[in-house]
């Protein structure tokens, strides 16, 4: 017969067998498959992080769940970033691209969050290639992204030792696109004439001709002389043709594009909203409806 000890043996022995077993049985998480590709890749074992990299995208995961997963391991993300820029395994470098294009869609979803938008905007000014990522990143928040960026180009003229340069925030702002007309039409009301002026030139810049009856009301009704002659420029950069038209013939020809659906004033997202946005005097700063 078996003494108590020898039960007792098999019995420990036959818990931690079943408990593997279990455990082997049990459904990997996306979490599991992401951290495992981290890892494995990181340890050199390309042929195993390759595996975990295909677990993930066979899952077809949602994007906003795998961003979040990067969101709490930046390090990971850092990572996967120079892998999916390496040479050293090609198919390892072309299944990482297609989780950082997961990656970038969940962000994507995310763009209107505030805390990422002032994230990406203090990314501006680090290194080239955050600089490029973060301009992107922001032309995805789009109109949305419109009033951070006034709200750090203000602190920045106030503060010259503010973290992003008003440098970087002048040459960001204008590649948002037409997005962007909105909010900063709405933000010529503002009585910071340096602001407005880099606003105006924006304006420009984007060249779209919706802009075209704000800037025309700037050059007729500005005190300052530098604001009429920038807006006059601008009009010019998109529409030398506008120059000698009245602001009230401009917007009464906007008003027209309205009313007729023009594509061109089309909200941008897939959305059964749009915004209006108006200038809010007590708070300084823009305001949407």
């Amino acid at each position: 017969m078996l003494n108590r000890r020898t039960v007792a043996a098999i019995l420990f022995i036959g818990c931690c067998v079943g408990g593997a077993v279990f455990a082997q049985n049990q459904p990997r998480t996306l979490s599991e498959d992401w951290s495992d590709f981290l890892h494995f890749t990181k340890m050199g074992r390309f042929d195993l992080g390759k595996g975990y990299a295909q677990a993930v995208l066979q899952r077809n995961p949602d994007p906003a769940a795998v961003y979040k997963l990067v969101q709490e391991n930046p390090q990971g993300y850092e990572l996967a970033m120079k892998v999916a820029d390496s040479a050293h395994d090609e198919e390892l470098a072309g299944l990482t691209q297609q989780l950082l294009a997961v990656v970038d869609e969940g962000r994507f979803l995310r763009r209107t969050e505030p805390g990422l938008i002032v994230e990406e905007i203090r990314r501006l000014s680090t290194t080239p290639r955050g600089k490029l990522m973060a301009t992107r990143r922001l032309r995805d928040a789009g109109e949305y992204a419109v009033p951070f960026m006034l709200d750090a180009m203000a602190e920045a003229i106030r503060n010259p030792s503010f973290g992003t340069k008003l440098s970087d925030l002048i040459e960001a702002l204008p590649q948002i696109g037409r997005p962007a007309i909105r909010p900063l039409a709405a933000a010529l009301q503002m009585q910071n004439d340096q602001l407005k002026i880099e606003i105006i030139r924006a304006l420009g810049k984007i060249g779209y001709p919706q802009s075209l009856p704000y800037l025309k009301h700037v050059a007729e009704n500005a005190q300052a002389v530098e604001l009429r002659s920038q807006a006059a420029a601008s009009i010019r950069q998109i529409d030398p043709r506008s120059t000698n038209t009245p602001a009230a013939t401009l917007f009464f020809q906007l008003g027209e594009m309205y009313y007729y659906h023009s594509e061109s004033l089309a909200p941008v997202d897939n959305v059964a909203f749009a915004n209006v946005w108006f200038w809010d005097e007590q708070a300084s700063r823009l305001a949407r409806v």
